[in-house]
């Protein structure tokens, strides 16, 4: 479990009294702040959901969309997610398999450009059966020379900026999207640890960018400093979000949006102002 638990009693009673709720057919979570400026999950069930067997379905069920969809840390909050009769009900999908199917009925392809993943978005991808129909290629540049060769990443911006940076995860994606011949193109760009991390950019720092013929996307992930793998399934993760939000037409949460011309451009003002409400 990720995410620290709302343990006792009162806690969930303090939840239900003084928090908001917001209702779905599978579920209903319950918000609200807390004083301790980190966020804490709890899950139930009740004996309205059915039976002991319905009851940890449903538990089960909702850890995982947790895990798949949750941020690590969305602040001081307390959320409690509670079962109704259809959670148990509910088949889980991974995001892959929504990715693939989401980029078939778009008649739409796909490329990634990844470094610290290491090439792990492309192979969650390719395991879904049909996925020949829409992933193009998948670009390992783990050495920023490999950033500069396969992607067209400049060399100043590297010298300038650092491989780990807003600037290079743009053009990253923008080099996929062109050299893969794609409709979609997703980057990734980071510190997955456990050494290699700084003051100012630390282990768990991850920049992701996404590209289209309507513009780049850039988010920024901060995945703290937990166990070199979770870092990289945690921001593969994010990327196939990215790549879902794009593919559907969704808004994208909290991803600081650009042209192409300004994500080649490298503009360290761009960055350095305040970013649009709503990001990052």
């Amino acid at each position: 479990m990720r995410y620290r638990p709302i343990c006792r009693n009162i806690e969930y009673a303090r939840v239900y009294r003084r928090g908001k709720s917001y209702v779905a057919p599978q579920l209903v979570l319950y918000v609200c702040k807390n004083r301790l400026g980190r966020t804490r999950v709890g899950f139930t069930a009740t004996k309205k959901v059915g039976h002991a067997v319905q009851r940890n379905r449903a538990r089960r069920v909702m850890r995982a969309a947790a895990a798949a969809h949750l941020p690590y840390d969305v602040g001081g909050y307390d959320l409690i997610f509670v079962a109704r009769a259809a959670t148990a009900r509910v088949k889980s999908t991974r995001l892959e398999k929504t990715v693939v199917r989401l980029l078939a009925q778009k008649g739409w392809t796909a490329a990634t450009a990844e470094s610290c993943t290491g090439g792990l978005v492309a192979e969650r991808m390719t395991r879904v059966p049909g996925s020949s129909g829409v992933f193009r290629f998948g670009f390992v540049t783990y050495a920023n020379e490999a950033k500069e060769k396969l992607l067209g990443v400049s060399h100043e911006v590297l010298e300038a900026k650092g491989a780990v940076s807003p600037e290079v995860a743009a053009q990253m994606a923008l080099g996929a999207l062109k050299n893969g011949e794609a409709d979609v193109a997703v980057a990734l760009t980071g510190i997955a640890g456990p050494d290699g991390g700084t003051e100012e950019k630390p282990v768990g720092l991850v920049w992701v960018g996404a590209a289209t013929k309507a513009g780049v996307w850039v988010k920024k992930l901060t995945l703290g400093s937990r166990d070199r793998e979770s870092i990289r399934q945690r921001a593969s993760q994010y990327a196939l979000d990215l790549v879902r939000r794009l593919t559907a037409g969704l808004p994208l949460r909290h991803a600081r949006a650009l042209t192409a011309e300004e994500a080649l451009a490298g503009d360290a003002a761009l960055w350095a102002s305040p970013a649009p409400e709503g990001e990052d």
